[in-house]
């Protein structure tokens, strides 16, 4: 597997300071300043480092592909125990997907009562609304790809049983998923931030696919039952008139359950649904074979009735205006 080129790489010394590198060795980090470093990376966590006296090399880089985070780690020396407990969790304002790819060594997750070995080429999913831990006992290099919560809820069913599961990248969609990631890092100095944003929303729809379960039938009842409703609502977004009486009607539940098995993933039914119809919308809005349509037809084409009501519910949720999302070419 070919290396990816660092973009911007972080040295942490011993009194804490850092500085943007090239390319270099880095010198050893205490479990304090590796905790700091690590928490502004990604999100608050709480860092053990097995031989407190040698410490840790440890190098990061960052990018961006469209609207989502690229990083890169890479540990040198050392082994790291990282982890995202109940307490940090109280005290966080982030959580986000995390998609990791191997690039080089191997690297263990725990999550939802999961424990997997992941190694080169593989790929697995974390979910920081949840606690986890992360352990590094030799030297490795993982690409992660930082996701809102809002780019993969909804693509996936009930991604709290998704987590930590290893996706070989060796076959199948997982070599598909694992060579396209791997070029698009490579390629991202001759793309541009339109092109970037589409690239982002097939690298999603790609790993999404590999993160799906084979088998729907070890899945526990609810959850079949939540990805059965899931798949209705997305063939009847374009609907004005889907409703949750409707949907719950034609599923034998009630309003009051159908909201109940949507809370496994956070949200509740008809916020689901609206952010679906959000991101159908902005995949539309981006994509070259679309330009020839008005802003104001995809959304209605995608269920809603109002563009002015659209334009404020597409600029809250992703923070920009969908004329801003439009390529000019």
């Amino acid at each position: 597997m070919a290396g990816i080129p660092p973009t911007e790489c972080r040295r942490v010394s011993s009194a804490g300071r850092e500085r943007v590198l090239a390319s270099e060795h880095w010198t050893n980090s205490s479990a304090s300043e590796l905790q700091q470093v690590l928490s502004a990376l990604f999100v608050e966590v709480v860092v053990e480092i097995a031989d407190s006296r040698s410490g840790a090399t440890f190098a990061s880089t960052t990018d961006s592909l469209g609207d989502l985070r690229l990083l890169q780690t890479r540990l040198l020396e050392g082994a790291v125990h990282v982890h995202r407990s109940e307490s940090v969790l109280r005290r966080s304002l982030h959580n986000h997907f995390f998609l990791a790819l191997i690039v080089e060594g191997d690297i263990t997750f725990q999550q939802g009562g999961r424990d997997i070995c992941l190694v080169k080429g593989d790929i697995a999913l974390l979910d920081s609304a949840e606690p986890y831990s992360v352990l590094a006992e030799s030297t490795h290099h993982v690409l992660w790809l930082q996701i809102p919560r809002y780019r993969l809820l909804g693509r996936l069913p009930s991604c709290n049983e998704l987590t930590a599961q290893r996706v070989s990248g060796t076959q199948g969609l997982g070599a598909i998923a694992t060579s396209m990631l791997q070029t698009a890092v490579n390629q991202l100095p001759l793309i541009t931030h339109q092109e970037g944003l589409r690239v982002a929303n097939a690298v999603l729809d790609l790993t999404s696919l590999c993160l799906k379960p084979t088998s729907m039938a070890d899945l526990p009842r609810p959850v079949l039952l939540l990805s059965k409703i899931q798949d209705f609502i997305e063939t009847h977004l374009d609907d004005a008139d889907l409703s949750l009486p409707m949907i719950a009607e034609r599923h034998g539940v009630s309003v009051r359950y159908l909201n109940k098995l949507f809370e496994q993933d956070g949200v509740s039914a008809a916020k689901w649904i609206r952010m679906r119809r959000l991101e159908r919308c902005r995949q539309d809005i981006e994509s070259k074979e679309y330009r020839h349509i008005t802003i104001g037809e995809i959304a209605f084409r995608n269920g809603f009735n109002d563009a002015s009501s659209f334009s404020r519910a597409f600029k809250a949720w992703f923070g920009v205006s969908p004329t801003s999302l439009r390529d000019p070419s």
